[in-house]
């Protein structure tokens, strides 16, 4: 996910679309809204990693506010903005190459109501500058496609598939050339029938049935539309005489290997990849972490880590070791398993001492979940070497620096930075820690970019921050020299200061 949006949702009325970096911070006072915009990040990817069933499942779906108990929302009538007129909630997000928008409807006096009927889906393919607009209001079950006259500016995004830069420029300068030729959207209305949809994840589904319906739709439009089909349109299954009449008409060549690498793309990337909630929590010094515990998410984080069995020498044992001994925590581990019910974690010590996690320190016992997490997130993706960027996650993290002594703090941005780098994961962090966000400022320094265009284009981190009092949040907006263009509002990092003036 790289943009977040939504209006009528819990302390917003309106939240005008965030850009996000891959590294974004949320700071600012307590109850300002940084919660808010974490719970719709985590309420949108839920609802687009639910599967549906096929038929008219989708015709009356819905959206839950109780599903996740990350999110803590519960009802419609609590997620709803008090100042709503009416039940209306509607949330924005995009991941680079699709950006969907779900309107849903419900009864703002309904106490009880844990969801809301989704009344239209908006899914738009960036690249193809193409609506597919899923309208569900008052039987209205129809999809209205719109193509648009201009390129879109996503066309940069499509770079996976392709072979070479060239490949690319090329194929950006053919589909400039006939967009041109475009005077005006084509607009062509696909009816939803019973039994048309697949099952799968939402946006899969959706892009099934569109794509389902282009040869039935195809010959009805005029000859413009049919270039656009023949020419943008990545069209799975077409019949052979179906693909004779689009090849007669087509004035741009799309060589069969193209459309193979490019429709295994979508295929690739239709989904908003998974996500990681780690939220704040407690830090118990326990021997023995049993499975009757496994709700707990400390004990929970190292049975998934036990269960995943990194093997000494592989990337994700060399990528633990490495950052146990940047934070001091120890130079190996063990975890040992007491027959699938119970786990024990041993830390090795820098004087080759073998002592139990338990007996370290806060902070090392906070890091060690922290490590094993992010490691088990690692596995999962596959990570087998350093600079193998499988990792289509994006993370969320509370409070990291929970525990930890400053310099500690500061070290987490190079941690957070190495993820990204090496193994391609995306952070959301809610932090307090000045000390966090002052590296961050000497790793932009340290990049050396040469321009703010540049320092905008490729600077991993972003830091957002929010007021409170009902104000407007803000990208604080690296300067090249590491410094910020904006200023924090009063109490974070001047509080520091002010007390020392009142002392001396």
């Amino acid at each position: 996910m790289n943009q977040i949006g939504f209006h009528n949702f819990r302390k917003f009325q309106s939240f005008p679309n965030l850009e996000l970096s891959p590294i974004t911070i949320f700071v600012g006072e307590n109850n300002a809204g940084k919660s808010t915009v974490v719970k719709a990040i985590l309420s949108v990817l839920d609802f687009l990693g639910t599967e549906i069933g096929g038929g008219d499942d989708l015709l009356g779906l819905r959206f839950f506010f109780n599903k996740s108990f990350f999110t803590h929302v519960g009802t419609f009538q609590r997620a709803l903005n008090n100042s709503a007129k009416e039940g209306v909630i509607t949330f924005t997000a995009s991941n680079g190459l699709y950006r969907i928008q779900i309107e849903m409807e419900g009864d703002k006096d309904d106490e009880q109501s844990i969801s809301a009927q989704i009344s239209e889906i908006v899914l738009t393919i960036l690249p193809f500058n193409i609506d597919l607009d899923y309208k569900f209001k008052s039987g209205q079950d129809r999809l209205i496609a719109t193509f648009h006259s201009t390129p879109s500016e996503y066309y940069k995004d499509l770079s996976a598939p392709y072979d070479t830069p060239a490949m690319r420029e090329n194929y950006h300068k053919a589909r400039v050339k006939y967009f041109k030729d475009m005077t005006k959207d084509i607009e062509v209305e696909m009816p939803i029938s019973n039994g048309s949809l697949s099952q799968g994840r939402i946006i899969e589904v959706l892009l099934d049935h569109f794509y389902s319906k282009v040869e039935a739709t195809v010959k009805s439009l005029n000859n413009k539309a049919i270039d656009l089909f023949s020419n943008v349109l990545i069209i799975n299954g077409l019949s052979k005489d179906a693909e004779d009449f689009l090849r007669s008409k087509r004035t741009l060549l799309l060589q069969k290997p193209f459309v193979e690498l490019a429709k295994n793309d979508v295929a690739r990337r239709a989904s908003f990849g998974g996500f990681e909630y780690i939220y704040a929590h407690a830090v118990t010094q326990t021997v023995i972490y049993s499975a009757k515990d496994i709700n707990d998410y400390f004990v929970r984080t190292i049975h998934d880590f036990a269960n995943q069995r990194i093997e000494k020498e592989t990337e994700v044992y060399k990528f633990i070791v490495r950052w146990m001994k940047i934070f001091r925590i120890g130079i190996d581990y063990e975890v040992s398993s007491f027959g699938g019910e119970a786990h024990i974690v041993k830390i090795k010590n820098s004087d080759d001492r073998i002592v139990n996690l338990a007996d370290k320190g806060m902070g090392s016992i906070q890091l060690m979940i922290l490590l094993f997490r992010l490691a088990s997130m690692m596995a999962n993706a596959g990570i087998q070497s350093p600079g193998q960027r499988r990792g289509d996650y994006t993370i969320i993290v509370e409070e990291p620096e929970q525990n930890l002594h400053p310099k500690l703090q500061s070290k987490l941005a190079d941690l957070f930075l190495e993820m990204y780098e090496l193994y391609g994961f995306k952070f959301i962090i809610e932090s307090h820690s000045e000390y966090l966000i002052r590296r961050t400022q000497i790793l932009i320094a340290e990049k050396g970019f040469k321009s703010d265009e540049e320092l905008k284009d490729f600077a991993p981190f972003k830091v957002i921050y929010f007021p409170g009092d009902d104000k407007e949040h803000y990208d604080m907006l690296y300067r090249t020299d590491g410094k910020f263009s904006n200023e924090f509002g009063p109490g974070f990092f001047d509080e520091a200061a002010n007390l020392a003036f009142k002392i001396f």
